[in-house]
């Protein structure tokens, strides 16, 4: 394995640094004061209590999730998923770079003996319907938002046909990758020597055994039943957003909640973001409510508080499952939990 200097790991963090630091001080500069303290006395506890309960529900839901990708005779128990799961998404939304999604695949080895193949196959799959769910919103988001600024009824034959269209080639290209082109274990025996065709095989070998896993063990039922509740996650996540802005005395339309929350999740797609996703999500976030006519400060402003709060949430939720992880009674000759 290829592994990198200290000093250019460490350069890459100066770079996540210096680049969190840099938007943070941007966002600053748009965030208003005086709208931020509004909003903050605008939230009850109970109010607060009510996000926390619609976000645990989104959470519970990501767990079944996982539980389901699983066979019935290999799936670790539910509170080992839970705990997995709990600190995925903590570490998703804290490490930046996207570094947080190896976490899960190196808890479940680490503490239920999953084959790393296994789990990646499922993170794969789960991150598969998680992009085709947002870019089904984005299409509906961009045609709600062609419709109530332009006032056209043609976008509505267009954004089905694009719909349409979109799912059909993912649907190919997935079925294509799983069942019908083979991928080939390479033959160690024939690698050329040197560093990029070493990782060239690794990673060739590791596709294959992806595939493998996905052929075996992904029937197009199972692919249905988790498609179905990446759908009821985002949707349950797309009511948090509407009750923040709510709560926060910002009563927008659907609409206008679809649009600014679509582009706020996009941006968990960049390959890079920075610490805590902080900055990249309120762009995203007030770039899609200011097209639908909110202040680009009250975008700003209402992001970031969002951000914060679901951060404060999800440190709780993981401090409390790793307190309990740490208490619970722990088998003889057990190596220590990560």
């Amino acid at each position: 394995m290829i592994s990198k200097t200290p000093r250019k790991r460490g350069n890459q963090w100066l770079v996540v640094a210096v680049s969190t630091i840099a938007v943070v001080g941007l966002l600053y500069a748009f965030v208003d004061p005086a709208i931020l303290s509004s909003l903050l006395k605008e939230l009850s506890i109970a109010e607060i209590a009510s996000l926390a309960g619609v976000y645990s529900g989104a959470m519970i839901l990501r767990i079944v999730r996982i539980r389901l990708s699983f066979s019935s005779g290999s799936a670790p128990s539910f509170p080992q998923i839970s705990y997995a799961s709990v600190i995925h998404q903590f570490l998703n939304h804290i490490v930046p770079a996207r570094l947080g999604e190896i976490s899960l695949p190196l808890l479940l080895k680490q503490r239920n003996q999953v084959p790393i193949t296994q789990s990646v196959a499922m993170l794969l799959v789960l991150r598969l319907f998680d992009l085709i769910v947002l870019m089904l919103f984005g299409l509906v988001a961009i045609a709600l938002l062609i419709q109530n600024q332009i006032g056209s009824d043609l976008n509505k034959y267009l954004t089905a046909t694009a719909i349409g269209g979109v799912l059909l080639l993912v649907c190919l290209l997935w079925y294509g990758f799983v069942y019908r082109f083979k991928l080939e274990a390479p033959d160690q025996s024939q690698a050329s020597p040197g560093r990029i065709a070493a990782l060239s095989y690794k990673i060739r070998a590791f596709a294959a055994e992806v595939q493998k896993e996905l052929r075996s063990n992904w029937s197009p039922l199972k692919h249905a039943v988790v498609f179905s509740f990446s759908c009821l996650i985002w949707i349950t996540l797309l009511a948090f957003f509407h009750a923040f802005l709510h709560f926060a005395n910002h009563d927008v339309a659907y609409w206008q909640t679809l649009v600014g929350s679509t582009f706020a999740s996009l941006t968990q797609l960049l390959p890079v973001n920075s610490l805590g996703s902080i900055g990249t999500l309120e762009a995203g976030w007030s770039a899609g409510f200011y097209l639908t006519g909110i202040p680009i400060q009250t975008g700003v402003a209402t992001g970031f508080l969002m951000h914060t709060l679901v951060i404060l949430y999800l440190v709780l939720v993981a401090g409390l499952f790793k307190i309990v992880d740490l208490l619970s009674p722990k088998p003889a000759n057990t190596p220590a939990r990560p």
